[in-house]
């Protein structure tokens, strides 16, 4: 059964924002419901109990004490006063940043039915690789992540030293490093923990990346491979796009355990030259199946339309 979620404010369009954030969550289940009042908070109390309350700090302690809940969180400016039971949320921060402390305050409590239940079928992971850079690789990544994400559950991922998403993702509190962290904790909640640490950027669901470049390269491919396998089998996402560079342990361990990968390549003699040299290693390797595995693409085409080449193909197959 789904968690009832009360927003009680009457702040009317900061509550109102906020509900839809929540309401774009396809990875959540909250049966959500906004009161502008206490009285109309006090009415849907007599209807049913109520699991989790966001309400303002202005409506005092004591009418917040006659609401029986689960869980009471208290948006405040930072200078009003919570009770012992209520947990403080700071209203002046991203909708998201307030979700993520809501929702990791119902993994502290062991209760993960606020996320959607993994699907166990149709699981994908793909990687956009390319020994040539600097010619788009991460936008095709990203337009590829959006596109598929029409119709299906995408995550991308970024593993790249020095990510071009930074600026828009580096003052995250959460990123790659509390994933792994969590992984290694195993307390059987890591597909649930995805959804505290998942942002949007670009209509694409994105876990901001490893914010030093150091980090990135002391992750062993073993990690990266237990990490993928789990979010594919635990969490709700169907397809996982990893955005991957020479940067990561194992380069060839992490491209071998993908379905298809994505290599963005130009025209030119030196990017041919860095080409050659790169499939005479897969050669020599051993890793003859990521070459069978690498669908290249041309970048002299527009990325839009690359991808939707590609939408086109997957959907013609889909039938069989």
């Amino acid at each position: 059964m789904a968690r009832r979620f009360i927003i009680c404010s009457p702040q009317e369009e900061y509550i109102g924002l906020l509900a839809d954030h929540i309401a774009e969550r396809r990875d959540l289940v909250f049966e959500l419901f906004v009161c502008t009042t206490y009285e109309s908070l006090l009415e849907e109390q007599q209807k049913k109990h109520i699991d989790i309350l966001l309400i303002d700090g202005a409506i005092s302690i004591q009418k917040r004490s006659k609401i029986k809940t689960r869980q009471t969180y208290v948006l405040t400016n930072g200078n009003q006063k919570v009770g012992d039971q209520e947990k403080e949320v700071y209203q002046y921060q991203a909708a998201n940043v307030i979700i993520s402390e809501i929702l990791e305050g119902c993994l502290e409590r062991k209760d993960n039915t606020v996320f959607k239940p993994c699907r166990k079928r149709d699981k994908q992971l793909l990687a956009v690789y390319s020994p040539i850079h600097r010619i788009g690789k991460s936008e095709f990544a990203v337009t590829l992540a959006r596109e598929l994400g029409r119709y299906k559950q995408v995550l991308y991922v970024n593993l790249e030293e020095y990510s071009a998403l930074g600026e828009g993702l580096f003052y995250e509190k959460r990123n790659l490093s509390d994933l792994l962290y969590y992984m290694k904790q195993d307390d059987g909640y890591l597909g649930a923990r995805v959804g505290t640490i998942v942002r949007k950027i670009r209509e694409v669901d994105m876990i901001a990346p490893l914010p030093v470049s150091q980090d990135l390269k002391e992750v062993s491919a073993g990690d990266w491979e237990m990490l993928f396998a789990r979010l594919l089998g635990e969490s709700m996402y169907e397809t996982i796009v990893v955005d991957i560079s020479e940067s990561v342990q194992g380069l060839f361990c992490i491209l071998n355990i993908c379905d298809v990968i994505y290599m963005p390549t130009i025209e030119d003699r030196a990017s041919r030259a860095k080409l050659g040299q790169y499939r005479q290693a897969v050669k020599h390797l051993g890793y003859e199946t990521v070459a069978a595995k690498t669908v290249e693409v041309s970048m002299e085409e527009d990325c839009m339309n690359l991808v939707r080449g590609i939408m086109a193909k997957h959907k013609r197959r889909k039938p069989q």
